[in-house]
């Protein structure tokens, strides 16, 4: 973490390391990050929003983002500052608009949202706050062209697809939003940062199954028609979380195998999610068929509450590995964080799942 300049003189050679375990609801000392020319350096065994620091109470905070239309606006960088220490952290607003996190308790904090296109739409200092507290809903300006999309989706026999996601890519950002009308209509709002085409794509989750990408021009007001979900996924990483009845599935997907005896290791990142924090990419100790026990990076999913759980165990089975261009099958199961008010309240809940990914080293 970086000093600013005015405080290098005055700050401590070392500081404490602090994590929020969830399951107790306090913070607790691990560790500690050593004073290295104008940064604190050091290792931490957990990950939350706030690790770095002089210890303070924390009190839970959340915020609603809204369009002038008054569709969520999803996927916005948030950062929140301590004003008297400048320590910054950052967060991305879910598909609901919502951002809710833990933030220190008595501290003026200076909020900053900037929407996908990297333009500051909205700043504010807040607090301090001795409780739990909620800012509320926010509605936002529009500093970039907002595109709304209206359509609707139906599988092979016209049936409305009632349990899915709408995937939007414009200008190379990726929009994903739930569908769950029982008619499988459909209308979400996204920015839109240049002028040029995008790609739709809509994934029926009950059955597996999804439609082929479609081009259309970006315009502020852009009807998509009907779209048949009507291809076999080829490709997927697709999971339960014990408690939720949401399926998380991943669809835009690479595989690869290093051989090299010094990383020997097989790799799946996951490039996509029905959420804006959830992301799904492992790499397991091998490169051949048999159960591991993974290194799991940026593994974090969205849950139902607004919160994200981040994967604490993971262990995986390859039933098939293919070589280059065919595919890399098998199965997973572990646990993962269930944040404060998560599945079966405080502690991990339990999650399984299976992937295939195509190879392509």
């Amino acid at each position: 973490i970086s000093i600013p300049p005015n405080m290098l003189a005055a700050a401590p050679i070392t500081i404490p390391l602090w994590y929020f375990d969830e399951k107790q609801d306090m913070w607790k000392e691990e560790g500690h990050a050593d004073k290295i020319g104008n940064e604190y350096v050091g290792k931490v065994g957990h990950f939350s929003f706030w690790n770095c620091d002089d210890r303070f109470p924390a009190i839970n905070w959340d915020i609603s983002l809204i369009y002038k239309n008054g569709k969520p606006a999803s996927g916005l960088n948030t950062s929140l500052t301590i004003k008297k220490s400048n320590s910054k952290v950052d967060g991305a607003s879910n598909e609901a608009g919502l951002i809710k996190t833990i933030v220190p308790a008595n501290e003026i904090l200076i909020m900053e949202i900037n929407d996908q296109c990297g333009n500051s739409i909205y700043s504010k200092e807040i607090g301090p706050y001795a409780n739990d507290h909620s800012e509320g809903i926010i509605t936002l300006p529009e500093t970039s062209q907002v595109t709304t999309i209206t359509g609707s989706a139906f599988d092979c026999n016209n049936n409305p697809v009632t349990k899915g996601f709408l995937r939007v890519n414009a200008d190379g950002l990726n929009y994903v939003f739930n569908l769950e009308a029982q008619d499988g209509l459909f209308e979400e709002s996204f920015l839109s940062c240049v002028d040029g085409d995008l790609t739709v794509r809509v994934i029926d989750e009950t059955r597996t199954m999804s439609s082929l990408p479609l081009s259309f021009p970006s315009l502020p007001s852009l009807s998509v028609g009907n779209i048949t979900v009507c291809d076999s996924l080829d490709q997927y990483i697709r999971f339960r979380v014990n408690g939720f009845n949401k399926e998380y599935i991943f669809r835009d997907l690479i595989a690869v195998v290093d051989e090299n005896p010094q990383d020997d290791a097989i790799y799946i990142f996951a490039y996509d999610t029905i959420g804006y924090r959830g992301g799904f990419n492992f790499y397991l100790n091998g490169h051949s068929e048999g159960t591991y026990h993974n290194k799991a990076t940026g593994v974090r999913v969205n849950l139902p509450n607004g919160e994200y759980g981040n994967v604490v165990n993971l262990n995986t089975t390859v039933t098939y590995l293919g070589k280059v261009e065919d595919f890399i099958e098998g199965t997973f199961d572990g646990q993962i964080t269930a944040g404060n008010n998560g599945a079966g309240g405080n502690g991990n809940s339990d999650f399984s799942g299976s992937f295939v990914v195509k190879r392509s080293k």
